[in-house]
């Protein structure tokens, strides 16, 4: 991550060698990386592969695309069309997804907008005196970039976030713009399998034990007083709800700050409006009480995105139950990926996030000013 973010800042290429399974399938995963290792190979484990990355070098003579339409909030009748899209660009970051996007309105007021036949999400609020946007969508990546380009030389307040690795490398920035990559943000994707199994290296293994262990003190696997229960039953939400409430004034009395904030108002609108938004979502139900609650969406036609993942901290190891079943539960559903989202940049999260050995994670880059 760090030499890609390296090579699209100072648009350098560079070549990267490597040998053994694990680091092939952490390159392989990497859709900015080309191999180019010579035809002949030897023995798997003592196999050396070799991968490269060129970052695109635009033409400053961009096409035009016109002035962007008239900004207008986004509203639930843009469900529908935005769906579409992110079915169709499969995109890597959790927040390309219509319930991310929902539930974070009320901070971001978020505003979309065209350009072409290009569909622009922005938010005037969450930056002060600044326009942030997100990618552009529903047009290919050089086409994104050249938008992005533009807008950077029109538009002296815009910023964009949350661009993929694969639109970044094509951007063409003035000299008082820069392109960043977010490698301290990036964010973790686990294999369903993996996470079921907890069965490859030593954390892992651990990670079972404590599964076993919650079992175990709750009667075993299987018993009938614990179930993992879907939202889409009403009254697993309503009670769902009430958790999520208590949680949340237990979490705000020991850290009322805005951010935790705005991730519990994040939390309830998508279980309040789990039924018109296109979510997953479980309770974890202990002795016909709700202990623990997880809420997500797909992202791509084979991986899903976790946005909740709540849980009655007083009981020992329920986040690794409710992970291991949310986990089961998905793969009856074929998805073979989850997106458990970023660290936030705090150490200790950081750790419980490698402990359940990521197969990759997804870089995001921002374009912003140079600072001086």
């Amino acid at each position: 991550l760090d030499l890609h973010e390296q090579a699209v800042t100072h648009q350098k290429p560079f070549k990267i060698a490597v040998s053994g399974p694990a680091a092939y399938e952490k390159l392989e995963a990497a859709p900015w990386l080309k191999e180019i290792t010579p035809e002949k190979r030897f023995e798997e484990d003592d196999f050396v592969r070799i991968f490269e990355f060129s970052p695109n070098h635009p033409s400053r003579e961009i096409s035009a695309i016109g002035e962007p339409s008239e900004g207008r909030p986004l509203a639930e009748t843009d469900r529908e069309t935005l769906q579409a899209i992110f079915e169709e660009e499969q995109p890597g970051l959790s927040v390309y997804s219509f319930p991310y996007l929902w539930s974070t309105r009320s901070k971001a007021q978020w505003k979309t907008a065209k350009r072409g036949d290009a569909t622009l999400i922005y938010s005037d609020s969450l930056q002060p005196g600044k326009r942030v946007y997100m990618e552009p969508l529903g047009v290919n990546d050089q086409q994104k970039a050249d938008i992005i380009s533009q807008l950077t030389r029109q538009d002296k307040s815009a910023v964009f976030e949350d661009i993929h690795a694969s639109v970044a490398a094509k951007v063409d920035v003035p000299a008082d713009r820069q392109v960043k990559g977010v490698a301290d943000f990036a964010e973790y994707v686990y294999r369903v399998d993996d996470l079921i199994n907890l069965d490859g290296n030593k954390r892992q293994r651990d990670l079972r034990k404590k599964v076993g262990k919650f079992w175990k003190q709750h009667g075993g696997e299987g018993a009938t007083n614990v179930q993992f229960l879907p939202l889409s039953d009403s009254s697993v939400r309503s009670q769902s709800e009430i958790f999520l409430s208590d949680w949340s004034n237990e979490r705000l009395q020991s850290n009322p700050s805005s951010s935790l904030k705005d991730e519990i108002e994040s939390s309830q609108k998508l279980l309040a409006d789990f039924e018109t938004l296109p979510l997953t979502g479980y309770a974890l139900v202990i002795d016909g009480k709700v202990e623990g609650v997880t809420i997500g969406a797909k992202i791509s036609n084979d991986t899903f995105a976790t946005y909740v993942e709540k849980a009655n901290h007083k009981i020992p190891e329920i986040y690794q139950a409710i992970n291991h079943e949310m986990a089961k539960s998905l793969k009856q559903e074929g998805i073979k990926n989850i997106n458990r989202m970023d660290d936030a940049g705090l150490p200790g999260l950081r750790q419980v996030k490698r402990n359940y050995n990521p197969i990759h994670q997804v870089i995001s880059y921002t374009i912003e000013p140079v600072k001086p």
